[in-house]
């Protein structure tokens, strides 16, 4: 596990970017509801970017779990197939007045 933590810092360390914001590579995302290691380090992510005024996107939300873990650390941005995938222009409005996320 040691190995696969520092393969996702070396990753997430190429996506800080004061202008752009602070990605969580998704090796970090993929364990969030199983493993309080990868949580306790997301936490601190989200914490620490903030701090610095940076903005922060998680990469690879897949479950409502880490969704929902993620939202209760006001994480700014995600990115994944929690969310729909790509679609027509013309049926975003519709999925907007929805208001809810098609799984």
């Amino acid at each position: 596990m040691a190995t696969r933590q520092i393969v996702g810092i070396e990753a997430l360390v190429r996506w800080l970017d004061p202008e752009q914001g602070l990605k969580i590579d998704r090796s970090f995302v993929a364990d969030i509801g199983s493993c309080g290691d990868d949580e306790t380090i997301t936490s601190a992510i989200i914490a620490l970017a903030h701090s610095l005024e940076m903005q922060v996107i998680a990469e690879g939300v897949e479950t409502s779990v880490q969704h929902e873990f993620l939202r209760e650390r006001d994480c700014d941005e995600m990115q994944g197939f929690y969310f729909p995938r790509p679609m027509p222009r013309d049926a975003i409005p519709s999925l907007l007045q929805q208001g809810v996320l098609p799984n």
